[in-house]
């Protein structure tokens, strides 16, 4: 079964491709540029370190027994989900990688071979994410919550090993629902699909962590016992909990057998990924790369949208109308870019349903400070709304096709300030207008408008101040998992506080009265179109250094 595997070589790839993750952080030489991005990366460390110790309040009164069981459980699933949303993110098209198939196509090496590189690098990186994310519950049951018992001891170490195995099952089951939809669908359509899953993923994994804060303070976990919740029997995430308890303290006789089915199920799962896709790895990420590059050609063109015609009708410059016909090219048929787009949406959709279960959105006209402060971050998703846009928008796959951006005789400054209208007529204002319908069912109708467009009018003002900050050329950038540095992270961070910041100044003086609201609202408004001569030259001052990076 394992015969043509070549262990040297497997060992080699893995190495490579892991240095080559580490370093492909920063496309560019210069020592500066490499610090900031690796300062990215430890920044996302630490945050994965900080999930870990908030989601300890899940153990603070269940360190040990059955209860311990269903609260690892928990944090397990939520883990898992975490893991399989970001394999999508990190691994290219869930686990194929056509970008390397173009280099070991030409080398000696075998199919498996490259699939079990690949899988130690998936191992690797499951692993690395796993740990983190349970350092703060294993510190906080070791020296805080437990008594410091040796059979304690040995339950929060099986605790690590169980975290980590479980993390392995979850990319291993990514990679065999991934086979079974390759071996049933073709490829456009599984590539497709696992763009809808990653944003699936990535909202789910989102508001899983707003849950699980709150679970210690909504569900009783010592009531959630296999006596009288049997079907937990049957949850992979509580096989691999039953095995933090092997050597401790066992409620009850099946944490055995469902220890060893933890074992049995990863197993299965590690025999089944190498069924599916181990032999014919190589040539399925070949197949991938050929049908992605044929795809859009055998598209037909379908009807335009009435925002598409109205804006190109609207569109006064040869840069406007390049601008919006790329941004519909790229919509239509790069699955990547259209989920990262409308990833964007899943922070308002998930703070609105937490403000709604907190005790709902109240009218912010009447001045419950109480309750305005429950949907805080509703309305900080919203503001942000453009900014998270124009990233996405900034980065592709296709980045290399951006030449034509910096050869041809046109307008840089014109060219992103398109993209910036663009998403305000193809993203903001249809985005505005469903939020103030939804504002309606809480507040009176012209309360519920006037409100949209406050945040619509801070949000395109933090918009301005970006676009002077970060000035970039639009799909020039490849797309990467935490591109940017500590820096722009810190200046993103800053326009945060800043929106916030307008927002409750005009909710404390500016909702008092309507001979208040208007003025205040125009000063706003105002001062984004003062900003304009200065964005227009910030960007063309900037984009004109600004070089081609393919």
């Amino acid at each position: 079964m394992f015969s043509s595997i070549d262990l040297r070589q497997v060992l080699i790839l893995t190495r490579y491709a892991l240095i080559s993750e580490w370093r492909k952080s920063s496309s560019r030489s210069f020592g500066k540029r490499r610090k900031m991005s690796r300062a990215w990366a430890y920044w996302t460390i630490v945050i994965y370190l900080v999930i870990g110790a908030f989601s300890l309040r899940l153990f603070v009164e269940n360190t040990s027994g059955e209860p311990f069981i269903t609260a690892t459980s928990i944090f397990m699933l939520y883990a898992g989900l975490v893991i399989a949303s970001n394999i999508f993110m990190s691994f290219g098209t869930g686990f194929l990688s056509p970008d390397e198939s173009q280099i070991i196509s030409l080398m000696p090496v075998s199919s498996e071979t490259f699939f079990f590189s690949r899988l130690a690098v998936l191992i690797c990186y499951t692993t690395v994410i796993s740990i983190l994310l349970s350092i703060g519950p294993f510190v906080g049951l070791t020296f805080f919550l437990h008594s410091g018992t040796f059979s304690l001891l040995v339950q929060n170490l099986s605790f690590l090993v169980a975290m980590v195995l479980s993390g392995i099952a979850a990319s291993m089951a990514v990679i065999v629902v991934y086979g079974i939809l390759l071996s049933q669908l073709g490829k456009s359509r599984v590539a497709k699909v696992a763009g809808y899953v990653q944003f699936g993923g990535s909202l789910i994994s989102t508001a899983s962590l707003v849950i699980l804060s709150q679970v210690r303070h909504s569900i009783d976990l010592h009531a959630f016992t296999l006596d009288t919740q049997p079907w937990m029997a049957f949850v992979p995430s509580y096989w691999f909990a039953s095995l933090a308890t092997l050597g401790s303290e066992v409620t009850s006789s099946i944490h055995l057998p469902l220890a060893i089915a933890s074992l049995v199920f990863l197993a299965m799962l590690s025999v089944a990924s190498h069924i599916l896709l181990g032999k014919k790895y190589q040539s399925e990420v070949e197949e991938l790369t050929a049908s992605g590059a044929s795809s859009a050609k055998q598209r037909k063109s379908d009807r335009d949208s009435i925002i598409y015609r109205i804006s190109t009708k609207l569109a006064r410059s040869d840069e406007a109308h390049a601008v919006f016909q790329v941004l519909r090219a790229q919509f239509r048929y790069d699955s990547k870019f259209r989920m990262q787009l409308l990833s964007s949406f899943a922070p308002t959709v998930i703070y609105l349903v937490v403000a709604i279960v907190l005790g709902g959105i109240v009218d912010p006209f009447g001045r419950n400070w109480a309750g305005i402060a429950r949907s805080n971050l509703f309305y900080f998703s919203a503001m942000l709304m453009p900014l998270i846009s124009i990233q996405s928008i900034s980065q592709s796959e296709n980045y290399k096709s951006a030449w034509i951006f910096f050869s041809s005789p046109i307008d840089r400054a014109k060219l992103l300030l398109a993209v910036r209208n663009a998403i305000f007529v193809s993203i903001l204002l249809p985005y505005s207008t469903i939020l103030a319908v939804i504002l309606s069912f809480y507040m009176p109708v012209f309360h519920a408008v006037a409100h949209a467009l406050v945040l619509a009018s801070i949000g395109g003002l933090i918009f301005q101040c970006y676009l002077m900050l970060n000035p970039k050329m639009p799909f020039a950038q490849q797309r990467r998992p935490n591109r940017g540095g500590f820096v722009m992270a810190s200046g993103i961070i800053v326009l945060a506080l800043l929106a916030l910041g307008l927002l409750g100044l005009v909710v404390f003086y500016g909702y008092r009265s309507q001979a208040r609201f208007w003025p205040i609202f125009a000063l706003i408004v105002t001062l984004s179109a003062v900003l304009e001569r200065a964005v227009h030259s910030r960007i063309r001052k900037k984009l004109d250094r600004e070089e081609f990076e393919g």
